[in-house]
């Protein structure tokens, strides 16, 4: 095949049941000059025999193995064989609608200076549908300020949302000791303090699955990890003026690890995380983490997310990071793909 515009970089783990769904998502672009690779990060499942019947009918699909060692490995170890001009990340359980390539590749040609084109994104949840919550522009003229302190607080991106030019890539690969966790945003923030450029497309391009064992459900771990970005770039020359937002960052995110806990019922780190929280917060931040703490005594997470998913979805309230709350209309073909999905996963045995 002819040198692709666009590599695809899939690490996949034991996802037999979500990868038939995301590997159609690239089959389907409209622009069809890219290669697909995906990285078998030591699957025991059925997942490589998958792939591989994508791979004997269209040699666009490349394949390589390796033993566990996490995403972040994964997708730099396929950085060394990407022949792309431009590189896309998408994780085996989650798709990117038809047009992403095509839209993506024209911003890049319409803004040649551009490092990075990134776009909208919808989560994805059975039961609940297609939802956006908080935005997904980068916020303010200062992606590096942005990246560090309001991720996930006044607005949230996902990895498949970007497209990057490959050399940005090559000069900035995964930090393999967060292996899972973070180790997306920890790229993101090198790469602005490094001033790389970012370009906003504002359309839905990328559609973010909540898996039932998707590894957002590690909230602990998650914040546990962002704490340590946070500790990180502290010392930075280049965060040089933010120690005021740091000090709230990290108030922030501790107050999250604390409700992580309560999320996972390990009720013990839980009160002590909030405990050391306490006094550097507000009211409404204990009452926050207070009434995390209760209503995990009673509920299951789960019981408590779909609660919150009927609420939005009947009533008019709005609150936090809910207040953009709205659905998606999503094209028929990304429905059906997804209802397929769900409905009859397939596994090869």
């Amino acid at each position: 095949m002819n040198s692709p515009v666009i590599s695809v970089i899939m690490p996949c783990f034991n996802r037999e049941r979500y990868l038939e769904a995301a590997l159609q998502s690239v089959l389907w672009q409209t622009f069809t000059e890219w290669e697909c690779i995906l990285v078998d990060d030591g699957s025991t499942d059925c997942s490589a025999a998958i792939f591989h019947q994508h791979a004997d009918r269209d040699d666009r699909f490349r394949y390589l193995h390796e033993e566990n060692q996490g995403p972040s490995a994964a997708r730099n170890l396929a950085m060394g064989i990407a022949r792309g001009e431009f590189v896309q990340f998408l994780d085996s359980d989650d798709i990117i609608p038809p047009g992403r390539f095509r839209r993506c590749v024209d911003q890049f040609r319409q803004q040649p200076d551009t490092d990075v084109v990134y776009t909208n994104y919808v989560g994805y949840r059975r039961r609940e549908g297609f939802v956006r919550s908080l935005p997904a522009r980068i916020p303010g003229n200062d992606p590096l300020k942005a990246f560090l302190f309001e991720q996930n607080e006044t607005f949230a991106t996902v990895i498949h949302s970007f497209l990057f030019k490959r050399p940005v890539v090559v000069a900035h690969p995964f930090d393999t000791s967060f292996r899972n966790l973070a180790e997306d945003i920890e790229c993101w923030i090198r790469m602005a303090a490094d001033g790389v450029r970012f370009s906003y497309v504002d359309e839905v391009l990328a559609v973010y699955r909540y898996s039932e064992d998707s590894l957002a459900v590690e909230e602990s771990a998650l914040y546990a990890m962002r704490i340590q970005v946070l500790e990180r770039y502290q010392g930075d020359p280049r965060c040089a003026g933010f120690a005021s937002e740091f000090a709230a960052g990290s108030r922030r995110m501790h107050q999250r690890l604390a409700v992580g806990y309560f999320m996972e019922r390990s009720f013990g780190h839980g009160w002590k995380e909030m405990k050391n929280v306490w006094r550097e917060s507000t009211w409404g931040e204990r009452i926050k983490m207070s009434l995390w703490g209760t209503l995990m005594t009673v509920f299951s997470r789960d019981q408590i997310f779909a609660a919150r998913a009927w609420v939005l979805a009947h009533t008019f309230l709005r609150w936090g990071g809910w207040v953009n709350y709205a659905t998606w209309d999503a094209p028929p073909e990304v429905r059906q793909l997804l209802s397929a999905c769900d409905s009859a996963p397939r596994v090869l045995r």
